[in-house]
């Protein structure tokens, strides 16, 4: 599972159904082309504890 939080405020703001890069992309997908593509490489781990 992919979870992704806004960076002020902790809120979950979406969710994917894997852990993986596709997971991941997805999210950006979703936001369209007028938003900002992610970065090549790994994504960055939260050190916060759920």
């Amino acid at each position: 599972m992919t979870v992704l939080a806004g960076h002020d405020t902790g809120n979950v703001v979406w969710v994917g159904n894997q852990r993986s890069k596709a997971a991941f992309e997805e999210f950006f997908t979703a936001l369209g082309p007028s938003c900002p593509q992610p970065q090549q490489g790994r994504p960055r781990r939260s050190h916060r504890s759920v």
